[in-house]
């Protein structure tokens, strides 16, 4: 049965073009659409500043807005807005996705309008923000939920001691299968080619991958964008270590994806080294394609991977352990290797699809 009293969401990217956060909300949010009215509210700085646009779909009204002025003016600017569309068509409940500055604007809104209100964790929230300029809104968002969605068990540990008692519920990432199907098995190649994927900030871990690479034997695909911090650590070891750069190829983050699977499809391994992790898309995604995975044990990859049978693990900001996994998954045998995609695949369909994550909300959010 369809509710038609609308969910209000606050989301600070929407769609897979925005990177990985914008590929979950709106992968979450297209899954609840069936069931449910949806209103997103989501940052546009295309927009003139002080602006917004509404764009009416079946189903789906997006409400993107340019939040001009300083930091105060631009969650107020987000407060009044949830507010005055309120007032036209009022809101069963809010969810904001990232415990941030929107989040914070949107508990206060949905307390002025008596509204339950939960927030989805994602990952730089609770490890980063905290302890930035950002902790404040963060704390206070924890503070006024009425349900708070974790992607982890680290990240509800986190939410616990952050806030004792908090009303905590584990929703991990999904992936839809059939978008990400089981890829064809790679031909043998010359080099062992290595895959890092997606919107490569510092908290990525290109700096250990990159002195760990062995140009006699391997080759890196880099596929994403790099941040500012990331583009200097890798001028900064070609400088260092001129005969890597053939082995180092760059390419664009892929909005497509067929162009995402091709870019998969020509790697071997894909490799997460993250510092500190909610649960990638990338994550799911390979192990729904049958791909090798190797990622630094920390936040969604302890939940998803057991090591040597789906994927592999390696202490996090450890180049030495890096290395000596990295060469042990060099040493498979084909039929290892097949085994180990096999079983990857198995974990996604048995336990992470998009269809599982859509129940879990509709559960959680108790919506029909």
């Amino acid at each position: 049965m369809r509710d038609e009293q609308p969910l209000y969401c606050i989301c600070p990217s929407f769609g897979r073009e925005q990177g990985g956060l914008g590929a979950s909300c709106e992968r979450i949010l297209q899954g609840l659409r069936p069931f449910v009215p949806l209103f997103v509210f989501t940052p546009d700085r295309d927009l003139p500043p002080g602006s917004f646009r509404k764009e009416e779909k079946p189903g789906l009204t997006m409400l993107s807005f340019h939040p001009a002025g300083t930091g105060a003016e631009s969650l107020q600017f987000l407060c009044d807005l949830i507010l005055s569309q309120a007032s036209v068509q009022p809101p069963r409940q809010m969810l904001s996705f990232y415990a941030g500055n929107l989040s914070y604007a949107a508990s206060l809104a949905a307390g002025l309008l008596s509204l339950p209100f939960s927030v989805a964790l994602r990952g730089n929230d609770i490890d980063r923000d905290i302890f930035g300029e950002n902790a404040y809104f963060v704390e206070q968002s924890l503070k006024r939920a009425t349900r708070i969605f974790c992607l982890t068990r680290e990240q509800c540990k986190k939410t616990e001691v952050i806030r004792p008692q908090a009303p905590v519920l584990l929703l991990p990432n999904g992936v839809d299968p059939v978008y990400f199907p089981e890829l064809p098995e790679r031909e043998p190649q010359p080099l062992f080619t290595l895959g890092i994927f997606g919107d490569l900030k510092e908290k990525k871990g290109l700096e250990l991958l990159l002195p760990a690479l062995c140009p006699e034997r391997e080759i890196l695909h880099i596929v994403g964008t790099l941040r500012e911090e990331t583009r200097k650590v890798l001028h900064a070891h070609q400088l260092l270590h001129p005969q890597s750069i053939p082995s180092i190829i760059q390419k664009p983050y892929q909005k497509s994806i067929p162009d995402l699977l091709q870019e998969y499809q020509d790697v071997d391994l894909i490799c997460i080294p993250s510092h500190h992790e909610g649960m990638p898309n990338v994550l799911l995604e390979a192990m729904s394609c049958g791909k090798l995975v190797l990622a630094s044990a920390v936040g969604g990859a302890l939940d998803v991977i057991q090591h040597g049978e789906n994927g592999f693990l390696f202490q996090a900001r450890s180049e030495v352990e890096f290395r000596k996994v990295l060469g042990a998954i060099e040493q498979l045998r084909p039929e290892e290797r097949r085994t180990i995609s096999m079983n990857a695949r198995a974990t996604i369909l048995q336990r992470f699809t998009a269809e599982r994550e859509r129940d879990a909300y509709l559960e959680a959010l108790k919506l029909p």
